[in-house]
């Protein structure tokens, strides 16, 4: 029975991606070389299955929506890099065991595939970004979950059913958590970036992490 998880705190500007940000992208130079570092972690782990929490999937307010589709596909073509594809398999079984564990715990949760407005088997950039670091190839099956707008004690508590369901279906998984702690990396960026924030994010240094239990 799988119990090791690998988990990854993982940044997602596009700018980092080489195709998308060409010579702009080494203001994220010091992250891009964290998340490498973190995909020579996962390769040694080699897990079975990636759960992958992206906060750029779509969102419900009120409930946390899994992917239960068969299989992944997303391209940064809205960034200018669609030559970057990455189309991986899906883990359905587990999909549907972390429904399963997450409706056990009262948690509301619903699969992607129940609106058609929730684009089920669509990857956003949010998991686009650090897969094409840590997975371009699309070798590892892939579960996108999205957040939601509940308590955080609820986001807590659905990782506590993803784990129960990787143990329940046997499954080595590693968790990659997706979320930039800056959207002012340049001055052009969507919000805004003052000098000082500039200078701040250059001595903050990368902030790509991973962790091994």
């Amino acid at each position: 029975m799988a119990t090791e998880v690998l988990g990854i705190i993982a940044p997602h500007p596009p700018i980092m991606v080489a195709e998308v940000g060409g010579r702009r992208a080494t203001v994220t130079s010091d992250s891009a070389d964290a998340i490498r570092d973190a995909a020579r972690a996962l390769a040694t782990y080699d897990p079975e299955t990636i759960v992958l929490m992206s906060p750029h999937a779509p969102v419900v307010r009120d409930s946390f929506v899994v992917d239960t589709s068969p299989r992944v596909t997303g391209d940064l073509g809205q960034f200018g890099a669609r030559e970057v594809l990455i189309s991986a398999p899906g883990d359905p079984q587990l999909a549907a065991a972390i429904v399963e564990e997450a409706e056990r715990d009262h948690i509301p949760v619903m699969s992607r595939s129940e609106s058609p407005l929730l684009d089920a088997g669509l990857l956003d950039h949010g998991a686009l970004v650090p897969l094409s670091f840590l997975d371009r190839a699309g070798r590892y099956p892939l579960v996108e979950v999205s957040l939601s707008f509940l308590p955080l004690a609820l986001h807590r508590a659905l990782g506590r059913a993803i784990a129960r369901a990787a143990r329940r279906v046997g499954r080595r998984v590693a968790f990659v958590a997706s979320g930039d702690c800056s959207h002012r990396l340049t001055r052009d960026a969507p919000a805004g970036a003052p000098v000082g924030s500039i200078a701040l994010a250059e001595a903050y240094g990368p902030y790509t992490s991973w962790h091994h239990s």
